[in-house]
């Protein structure tokens, strides 16, 4: 089945001849398929049982792990998941990521595992997470590592192997171009310092001023200095030049 765009913001998956329901999302109409919806996902599967006469439903989403809002166009592209049961047509795959932006690829592949997860497709959640990981193995910049585990972190998937990537690339990631203090205080503090911890274990001889846990929960310098934010202390460190 394919879908024919519009200039008045209607799309229309065939066969226009059976469709039977409308779903709006920010002044775009989607001419869908009842079947097809609650065929594949969880979301509408239970919206139509609790309403099976409705012909037009508004659709709200929240934004995606990364705080970005979800495009038309990204929505499009999960319907076009649904009716081809196929991903790999509409997403960067390991093979093909090298071709792609790696901002791109943040983007979209945090809108799909989001759109996954808020309409309940299983199966298409469990296909990107799979993908996710082997791009995660092969492809990966220190300015998005923090990124990438707020995702994993938001949608509650196993973050060891990325952890170890980043306590093993610490000083790389946190004097990145791309480092963002707000992203990193956005991880659980529980989080953030058991890295921090294992930055510390690893760094043998200690210099005299170096990170060590601190009282409730914080990260302080061996020689007193502490702060509110982790990043001050880790900068007070390297301004002494001894990390």
């Amino acid at each position: 089945m394919t879908s024919e765009v519009k200039l008045d913001h209607d799309i229309y998956f065939e066969p226009k001849s059976v469709r039977d329901i409308i779903v709006s999302y920010c002044g775009t109409r989607f001419h869908l398929h009842k079947y097809v919806l609650a065929k594949e996902s969880g979301y509408f599967r239970s919206l139509l049982e609790t309403e099976p006469t409705t012909e037009d439903v508004g659709i709200v989403i929240p934004p995606d792990a990364l705080g970005r809002a979800i495009s038309i166009e990204q929505l499009h592209i999960l319907f076009q998941i649904l009716y081809s049961k196929e991903s790999s047509s509409f997403i960067p795959s390991p093979e093909r990521v090298h071709d792609v932006k790696q901002q791109v690829v943040d983007v979209s592949w945090s809108a799909l595992i989001h759109l996954a997860r808020h309409f309940r497709v299983t199966v298409l959640e469990q296909d990107l997470k799979v993908k996710w990981s082997e791009f995660l193995r092969s492809n990966f910049t220190d300015g998005l590592l923090i990124t990438f585990l707020n995702i994993h972190l938001q949608y509650e998937w196993d973050v060891k192997h990325l952890t170890t990537i980043i306590v093993d690339n610490w000083y790389r990631i946190k004097d990145h171009k791309n480092f963002s203090v707000a992203e990193w205080k956005s991880i659980p503090i529980t989080v953030r310092e058991e890295m921090l911890e294992k930055v510390i274990s690893g760094s043998k001889p200690r210099p005299r001023h170096y990170l060590q846990p601190g009282v409730l929960q914080k990260i302080v310098c061996s020689c007193g200095f502490t702060s509110e934010h982790i990043t001050d202390v880790t900068q007070h460190v390297k301004d002494l030049g001894e990390v």
